[in-house]
Order: structure tokens, then C-alpha cells, then sequence
């Protein structure tokens, strides 16, 4: 019987034999083996809760953001600094993770609070009224997770875009830092969040 008492070791069936660095052979019974492996696989691991400090993010992938803020696309952003598409989206994947926010719009309002990066200047502001309030919202919705992030062939992105004269959701939340119309007051939730 196993150590458990659960299986017959003299069958050959429940036997397992492991080398050890030595030389020296030990017999382990497969079935206990395997449901402490499934086990061990399956246990549900309680997240740690997250710090309310911050490690510094790396100047470079700050630029990245910058120029994502600025609105630059990543294609744009990777041949200006001579890196891969994929580098940039891996820089900016570990920015969000960094700031613990889901989406690119999320990360540049959490990194302008922050002061880590500037808001766009020395472009037109978006009018005042009902449309750009709209607009605002349905951003701090983004922002805050409760909506994804639309489709570039997606026909009110490109409304949204087009009234806010940005060129893309993060560059939007930029222009609405510039215009007052999203601060730090708007993002309570997110700035609570930030991992070490």
C-alpha cells in the first residue's frame, strides 16, 4: 500500500521509479503523484493585495507613453525610435500591468495624474456642449473599465475622434487633461490600484 493506503504498490500499474542525483532509485506511487500535481495545478491562489506605492517606471517606456499621449500610433512610435512593433506593445503591456489599469486609456490618464508624462499642448481644444460631454463620459468609462476600447472601423470612434480632434482614445483622454474636462478627481478608483 502507498504511504495515502490507497493504492496496491505491488502492481505495476501504480509504481513509479525516480533516479536521484546519486544514483539511487526510489519508488513513488503514480496515482497519489498525479493528484498532487492536478491538485497543486488547479489550487486557487489568493492575489496579494495591491501596494499603494509605485516602482518608477523606466524613462523609455515613459517616452513610449508620451508619444502614445501625444498621438502617435505604435507604428509611428516604433519606427521614430527605431524598435519593433511588438517592443512597443510589450512596453506599454507592462506599463498598464505597472499602473494596474486595462486599457492604454486607462494608463495615460493614470500617468498624466501622476505627473509622469505631459498632457498634448499647442493643438485646438474640443467645443463645449452636449457632444463633448458625451464624449467624456463614455471616455471615463474606458478609463474606468466599465466599456472596451472600440474598433479602429468602428463609425463612433471615428465620430468621437474626429469632435475631439484626436486620433486615437489615449490621445483623447490627453486632450481632455488639456481641457480640463478629465482630472484627477475623475480617477479615485484607479489611482488606489497601482502595483509595486
Amino acid at each position: 500500500m502507498c504511504k495515502a493506503g490507497e493504492h496496491d504498490l505491488t502492481d505495476p500499474a501504480n509504481v513509479g521509479l525516480r533516479r536521484r542525483p546519486g544514483g539511487a532509485v526510489s519508488r513513488y506511487c503514480k496515482p497519489c503523484n498525479r493528484r498532487r500535481s492536478r491538485d497543486h495545478h488547479h489550487r486557487r491562489r489568493e492575489a496579494a493585495a495591491p501596494s499603494r506605492r509605485r516602482r518608477p517606471a523606466r524613462g523609455s517606456a515613459l517616452e513610449t507613453l508620451q508619444m502614445l499621449a501625444d498621438g502617435e500610433t505604435v507604428a509611428e512610435i516604433a519606427l521614430q525610435r527605431s524598435i519593433s512593433q511588438d517592443a512597443v506593445y510589450r512596453a506599454l503591456g507592462r506599463l498598464r500591468h505597472r499602473y494596474g489599469v486595462r486599457s492604454n486609456a486607462a494608463l495615460v490618464a493614470v500617468a498624466l495624474a501622476d505627473g509622469d508624462i505631459q498632457p498634448v499642448h499647442g493643438q485646438p481644444l474640443p467645443p463645449g456642449g452636449d457632444t463633448t460631454a458625451a464624449h467624456t463620459a463614455s471616455l471615463l468609462r474606458l478609463i474606468r473599465g466599465e466599456r472596451r476600447a472600440l474598433k479602429p472601423r468602428d463609425v463612433q470612434r471615428g465620430r468621437m475622434l474626429d469632435h475631439l480632434y484626436a486620433f486615437s482614445e489615449p490621445h483623447a483622454v490627453s486632450v481632455l487633461w488639456t481641457a480640463r474636462l478629465i482630472t484627477a478627481k475623475d480617477l479615485p478608483q484607479l489611482t488606489s490600484r497601482r502595483t509595486v
